[in-house]
């Protein structure tokens, strides 16, 4: 170990040395690689989610379900119009579904429809979710990106709005009737605008299609169940430059 730390020594003062050496005006990029600009940003905003396949009978409609996801990525320019972004999320997902439930209740041996009414069912799943992403700047202001993501299940709960034989709410934990992972795609457009010296809002409009089946019982004659969720996100950025610190300065004759 001693040993490599002395060849890195040696090495880096031979790089400081050369410009010391030039007797022209010298380009120190030619001895240190081009400054890195990286960007932190913090992010939150609403999603709209849903599910894209699945129908568990004839009598089921599928509603959006308002969501939302907050957290932090980290930007890094790999060229004049590329970066690539990697995003630590916590994401609140879910749907919703409505159904007629008819009530065969007789009554004086009559049948009593009036009782039969919709059952409501409501969904939320919670997720940690890690996103990398290549981006290409189209402009100054904006950005596509393109890449993949893998979501972790933190949290699955439903809850029953019930009609029968009174209005009320039923809840249970659904945790085990869900995968533990969800992997698929995300796309996005992006805007930012510049409101300091190293500051800067940004607006990005996602989407993430989920690839894999989430429901654990889909082999059981019920259909997969796949997310898909619209986002709107609302982000503030702070730029780092990373720079060398050079000892020599350029000799202009």
């Amino acid at each position: 170990m001693i040993k490599r730390l002395k060849y890195l020594l040696i090495g880096y003062c031979f790089c400081l040395a050369i410009p010391s050496l030039a007797q022209d005006s010298l380009n120190l990029e030619k001895y240190y690689p081009k400054p890195k600009n990286y960007k932190i940003q913090f992010f939150i905003g609403p999603s709209l989610n849903y599910l894209k396949k699945g129908n568990e009978d004839g009598r089921n409609n599928r509603l959006n379900k308002i969501g939302y996801s907050l957290g932090i990525g980290v930007t890094r320019n790999i060229g004049k119009r590329f970066e690539l972004n990697a995003r630590l999320s916590w994401e609140r997902k879910g749907y919703k579904q409505d159904y007629f439930g008819a009530v065969d209740t007789v009554i004086n041996g009559v049948k009593q429809p009036w009782l039969s009414g919709t059952i409501t069912n409501d969904i939320t799943i919670d997720y940690t979710t890690f996103s990398l992403s290549p981006q290409f700047r189209i402009s100054k202001n904006f950005t596509i990106s393109s890449g993949v993501y893998i979501s972790s299940l933190q949290k699955a709960v439903e809850v029953y709005d019930f009609f029968y034989p009174t209005r009320h709410l039923f809840s249970f934990n659904a945790l085990g009737g869900y995968e533990d992972v969800d992997y698929g795609i995300t796309i996005y457009l992006g805007y930012s605008l510049n409101i300091g010296k190293n500051l800067s809002i940004t607006l990005q409009l996602l989407d993430n299609i989920g690839l894999k089946q989430i429901w654990k019982f889909y082999n059981m004659g019920f259909p997969p169940k796949y997310n898909n969720s619209y986002s709107m996100q609302i982000g503030l950025a702070y730029s780092i430059k990373r720079t060398c610190n050079y000892i020599f300065k350029p000799i202009n004759n």
